[in-house]
């Protein structure tokens, strides 16, 4: 069982991945939080693609009373879903722990990530703390590259971070590959180059975790790791919808597992 922890806002956010949601959901159960969950779910917007899973992930989440559900009913995507929702948690929520529906919480990661918090409550470098481990040289305390697999942070730090990202998210594509150019000086691209081959695209279309990269990285800000793994990854496989099975995602710096494997990892 999870040690006792302070009350933070958990934001997790889904589509169309059902069996995603569950794994996800019966994790904090076990663990205690599902009442600090703030469910999102993403809409169908009457797509045929989309309604049968969209409505599996609503069901899903009926087996949650005691969750905050957000069931939307147009299809937002991730990056305005993901901006939304984030919106939501820090009118409400002083401590925010993120997680997608593919971002796999072990027995004590609440716990952990809320004890990691308030250890870096009071340096004003950090932004965040992130349970996904890159498994990388240099991932040490004070690591430039952030991590949106499973993340933590609080709402007086990501509002400014928000209020831009909302900026770049109204702009056309041109508009925002133009603003976001100079923004990528060599500083940056460096911090960014922190876990070889995955580089954040920031450069070529709007992404919102990319471009918090971008900007935790131009502000030099710093993200720590949780002391264990606490997240795991299981956004490959046929409903993983971006990721199929290849050995090279199962290695760092993505180590990704499948939802079948979730399990295994939980304690």
């Amino acid at each position: 069982m999870a040690s006792s922890f302070t009350e933070p806002g958990i934001l997790v956010i889904a589509h169309t991945r059902p069996s995603h949601l569950a794994a996800v959901l019966e994790s904090l159960r076990r663990q205690n939080a599902t009442r600090f969950v703030q469910l999102w779910i993403d809409g169908h917007q009457s797509k045929q693609r989309y309604i049968r899973s969209v409505t599996e992930c609503q069901e899903v989440a009926a087996q949650y009373p005691e969750v905050s559900l957000t069931a939307l009913n147009g299809n937002l995507g991730i990056d305005k879903l993901m901006l939304d929702a984030l919106s939501s948690m820090c009118s409400r929520f002083e401590e925010i722990i993120v997680l997608e529906d593919d971002c796999f919480p072990t027995a004590n990661a609440i716990a952990s990530f809320s004890s990691a918090l308030a250890g870096i409550r009071d340096l004003p470098e950090m932004f965040s703390v992130y349970g996904h481990h890159f498994l990388v040289p240099g991932e040490d305390d004070f690591f430039p590259r952030f991590q949106g697999w499973g993340w933590a942070t609080w709402s007086h730090k990501l509002i400014p971070l928000l209020s831009q990202a909302k900026q770049c998210l109204a702009m056309s594509e041109p508009e925002y590959i133009r603003w976001v150019a100079p923004l990528l000086t060599d500083d940056v691209r460096a911090r960014l180059s922190a876990t070889p081959g995955r580089y954040p695209p920031a450069e070529h279309y709007f992404s919102w975790d990319a471009l918090f990269a971008a900007l935790t990285a131009s502000r030099r800000l710093c993200h720590r790791r949780t002391p264990t793994r606490v997240i795991f990854n299981c956004g490959i496989g046929k409903d993983g919808m971006r990721f199929p099975y290849a050995d090279k995602f199962r290695r760092p710096p993505f180590n990704m597992i499948s939802v079948e494997e979730v399990w295994d990892h939980f304690e």
